[in-house]
């Protein structure tokens, strides 16, 4: 079960980090077949190498899944952790309860 309100703020980031890379792959998988290939990845970045793809793919079946980009973007690895997004979260503090962060 889960409560509501404000998740901690690491927690935020994560959840933060988890919709950029599903964002992001969903941007790459061109084919909509539910993985990405290195094809994909390497024609949908420019500064991605086939060195990213490999640290990536982490069973090494030659495509990346949902879960490994997402982990990806956990340890901050290749094109699914964007630094430009991570530059984008700024958290904003609530002046009546300042314990308490919003994204």
């Amino acid at each position: 079960g889960g409560g509501s309100g404000p998740l901690p703020c690491s927690a935020q980031q994560q959840a933060f980090a988890a919709a950029n890379a599903n964002a992001q792959f969903n941007a790459m998988d061109r084919n909509h077949d539910g993985v990405v290939t290195r094809e994909e990845m390497l024609q949908a970045t420019s500064g991605a190498s086939a060195a990213a793809f490999d640290a990536i793919d982490r069973n090494r079946d030659g495509v990346i899944s949902r879960g490994e980009a997402v982990e990806a973007a956990a340890r901050g690895i290749g094109p699914f952790a964007s630094p430009t997004a991570a530059a984008a979260y700024a958290p904003q503090v609530d002046l009546y309860d300042p314990d308490t962060l919003y994204i």
